[in-house]
């Protein structure tokens, strides 16, 4: 992953997707691509990295959506855009964050996340 860029609530990072992984073996063979499951996780990291400054301990209590319109291949860069969704409001004690994924200005997926303070 590359280092991120911060602007407004909201994160920027370019991943390229490891060729060679594991998950090859057994997640289509013939014509890999990369687990649906490995971009919800990667969402859920950078929902964290962006309220990391909050003075609250914060964790990922739900992942609400995650749609995928297009395989990724190994060996494919992505940028991944996270972005703290305004209309939550800051009256609700929890936050919601969209993740936008694009390979070469088209988005091949999205994901909605709701992290939580931790007591």
């Amino acid at each position: 992953m590359s280092d991120p860029s911060y602007a407004n609530d909201a994160v920027v990072r370019l991943v390229e997707i490891p060729a060679g992984g594991a998950y090859q073996d057994s997640h289509f063979p013939e014509h890999p691509i990369f687990p649906g499951v490995f971009l919800a996780e990667l969402c859920c990291r950078l929902a964290l990295d962006l309220v990391d400054h909050a003075p609250a301990v914060w964790a990922v209590t739900q992942v609400r959506a995650l749609r995928l319109v297009a395989p990724v291949h190994p060996g494919e860069t992505l940028e991944v855009r996270t972005v703290r969704d305004a209309q939550a409001g800051p009256a609700r004690n929890s936050v919601d964050v969209w993740s936008t994924f694009s390979r070469d200005g088209t988005v091949v997926g999205t994901a909605y996340v709701t992290l939580e303070p931790q007591p």
